[in-house]
Formats: C-alpha cells, sequence, structure tokens
C-alpha cells in the first residue's frame, strides 16, 4: 500500500512541477523587483500629428526590452517614461539599434528613466511617490513580472506581482491615463488552482475593474525569448513552438496607437488578447506565417 502511495505523490509532484513551469513560460518575466485625426490611418501618422506619451513599467524584461525599443524607434511617441529598478536599454540585436541614442532621447527631454533612486517601488505606491511620473500621459503598459522562484515565497511573489501591478495600474488610473496595455499570461484565472495564474487573473480583474476608456490584456502562449541555456524552456519551445516576443511588442503598441483617445468608441473597452491576435497584429497567419498569396 504504501509503494502506491509512493508512486502516486511522485506523479502528483511531477505534474504540478510540469503546470508551474508550463504557466512560467507562459508570461514575460519582466523587471526583478527583490521589486486620429478623423478618417486618418494613425498607422501613417507622424509623432508631431500624434503627440503619444505613453509610460510603462518592465522595460528591462524579456518582452519590456522590445517594447521600449520600438516606443523609442516610433517617432509617434514624443514623450516615453520608464518605471523601474533600474535604467532600461535597447537590446542588441533590435534591428536599427546602433541608430538610436538613448544619452540623446534623455537630452532632448523625449525619454525618462525613472529608478530606484527616484522612487521604491518595494514602498508605497501613490500619486504623491509614483502619480507624478505618470500625469501627462496618454498610455500605460505593464510587461512587469516575476516568478514564485525568483521572489523566494509564494507570499513575496503574490507581494510584487500583484501588488506593484495593481497598486500601479491603480495610480496609472488616477492620473487620467486614457489607455493601458498590460502583458499578462494564457490561462491566467482568478480562480486558478495554480498559483501564478490564479495572481495573473487577480492582476487583469483589476484592470477591468478599473475602467480605463480603453484596456488590453495580451495573452500569449508560450514566450520564445530567443537563446537561453533554460533547458525546460528550450524543451517546451522545441515541442510547442514559442512566440517571439517581438511580435507581443509590436502588437502592443499598434493596438496603443489605434486606440488611444479613440474616435470610433466601439473601439474603446476593454479587449483580451490571444496568439491569433497577436499574429494579425503582425499581419501573420494563425500558424505565425506569411499568408500565402
Amino acid at each position: 500500500m504504501s509503494y502506491y502511495i509512493i508512486v502516486y505523490s511522485l506523479l502528483i509532484g511531477i505534474i504540478s512541477f510540469a503546470a508551474y513551469e508550463v504557466s512560467k513560460l507562459m508570461a514575460d518575466e519582466g523587471e526583478q523587483v527583490p521589486i486620429q485625426k478623423a478618417g486618418q490611418d494613425s498607422e501613417t501618422l507622424s509623432g508631431a500629428e500624434m503627440n503619444l506619451k505613453a509610460a510603462m513599467i518592465g522595460a528591462t524584461g524579456a518582452t519590456g526590452k522590445y517594447l521600449f525599443a520600438e516606443l523609442i524607434k516610433d517617432k509617434r511617441f514624443t514623450k516615453i517614461t520608464t518605471i523601474g529598478r533600474r535604467a532600461a536599454s535597447i537590446p542588441e540585436d533590435f534591428e536599427g539599434a546602433s541608430e538610436i541614442n538613448l544619452e540623446e532621447e534623455i537630452k532632448n527631454g523625449r525619454l525618462q528613466q525613472i529608478t530606484a533612486s527616484d522612487v521604491d517601488l518595494n514602498k508605497e505606491i501613490n500619486m504623491e511617490t509614483v502619480g507624478k511620473y505618470l500625469e501627462g500621459h496618454d498610455i500605460y503598459f505593464s510587461t512587469f513580472g516575476t516568478t514564485r522562484s525568483v521572489a523566494g515565497s509564494a507570499a513575496e511573489f503574490r507581494r510584487i506581482d500583484h501588488g506593484i501591478n495593481t497598486a500601479m495600474v491603480t495610480v496609472a488610473k488616477e492620473a487620467n491615463i486614457s489607455y493601458c496595455g498590460l502583458m499578462g499570461s494564457k490561462g491566467a484565472n482568478s480562480n486558478s488552482w495554480f498559483l501564478y495564474l490564479q495572481v495573473k487573473g487577480q492582476i487583469d480583474d483589476k484592470v477591468k475593474e478599473l475602467g480605463f476608456e480603453s484596456s488590453a490584456i495580451w495573452r500569449p502562449g508560450f514566450l520564445d525569448r530567443g537563446p537561453t541555456d533554460r533547458f525546460m524552456e528550450n524543451a517546451f519551445k522545441k515541442i510547442m513552438g514559442g512566440m517571439s516576443v517581438q511580435h507581443v511588442a509590436r502588437a502592443m503598441i499598434k493596438d496603443a496607437v489605434s486606440r488611444v483617445k479613440p474616435t470610433d468608441q466601439s473601439n474603446a473597452g476593454h479587449k483580451i488578447f490571444s496568439n491569433a491576435d497577436i499574429y494579425a497584429f503582425n499581419g501573420l497567419g494563425s500558424n505565425g506565417k506569411p499568408p500565402k498569396e
């Protein structure tokens, strides 16, 4: 009898571990904190015409660093503010990286990088401490997140991932930002038995509850972060394939540009996007490949 109990316990442990690893791969690991003009196509408008201002948290994470790079490259964004433990940088493999000068962007006032020397995200997050950096922006992005293994415990994971994300999105709403784009996870559900997916679902619920004029939750499946020495991640990518983090970043920006200050109110409100939607934003078919002519 004891033999069967041991075997059963081992099986449950293996299944639980696999489910946890899968849930980690389904979402971005961002900053680790121990923190239209009517009738015009928004894609064709210049920065001066759109004059968009975006703030983001998680700009040093796997997806966040590409989202940050895309924002810097896109001249429709005349003000970009990052909030995190450290300053963001442009990935070396980003197309046009050599042409981007972040020091010049800071000097001319287009880029503002708020780091731990300016604000401690582990302390109280409110309008007085963080809101002053969000005021005047149209768009708020979050690609921020951590994992239980990095946080060290379930309680610490909840404090960081749920606590910081919900506090930041609440302040973004109080700062009168009209559009919120949040990087979530496939399978996110506030009633999930798995802590990771439960927390992600609770954050999603908070965004919807706050009632931004327009908001988006991005729920990609397995993320392809490029070359990695993580065995489990490489194994799952080989079996399941992966969603490019650059595709996610580009989709997040395209949706924000098309829905901030919407002239068509049918395009406002809360939306949830999956892999198929992300591929569509990138002009790809449901399998992630260009459609046949």
